[in-house]
């Protein structure tokens, strides 16, 4: 079972992605990413046959509430190949350490950088990755802030119409003593 680790975002934030997403949607070389799957991921998993095993282990780790805030747009590799179109978070200090200490149970020592990915793209017809561009430029001054007060274990299967995303654990933050 595909399992990753992540933070649910505010439905005022994944609308707005949908909605900026839409302008898109004659852009044949542009996957948008379904509104329900949009999430900030903290840690990719991959295959593991047991998830009560993570989920046991994910119970472990203790956090408080904090707040986040959104960033500019960036792409994966860079802006001149654009594989991955995503949003920016801040790197606020409680989001590292909550996701190092994810990292550290499951021995991963990537690099973590932010962020809430919202198409894929696997190519550009000619003057598509301007319009792109400006329209993202068009969307660039909204902002959110959320709450993070919980993070969520989920299984992701995939198919032909995309991933299907599964809440398989909820793991909320612990009060402030």
């Amino acid at each position: 079972m595909r399992l990753f680790i992540a933070i649910d975002l505010p439905e005022d934030l994944k609308q707005f992605l949908e909605d900026m997403n839409s302008a898109f949607e004659n852009f044949k070389g542009i996957k948008r990413i379904y509104k329900g799957n949009v999430h900030l991921t903290l840690l990719f998993l991959g295959d593991y046959k047991e998830p009560k095993k993570v989920a046991d282990s994910l119970k472990k780790i203790k956090f408080q509430k904090f707040i986040l805030k959104t960033e500019n747009f960036g792409f994966f590799p860079n802006e001149q190949r654009i594989n991955v179109a995503w949003m920016g978070i801040n790197q606020h200090e409680e989001l590292i350490s909550l996701q190092n200490k994810i990292a550290e149970l499951f021995k991963n020592n990537l690099q973590y950088m932010p962020h809430v990915s919202f198409a894929r793209i696997k190519y550009f017809k000619p003057l598509e990755k301007d319009a792109f561009l400006e329209i993202l430029k068009n969307y660039s001054s909204k902002t959110f802030e959320f709450e993070v007060d919980r993070f969520k274990l989920y299984s992701s299967e995939l198919t032909k119409i995309g991933p299907i995303h599964r809440v398989l654990n909820t793991f909320p933050a612990i009060e402030k003593v």
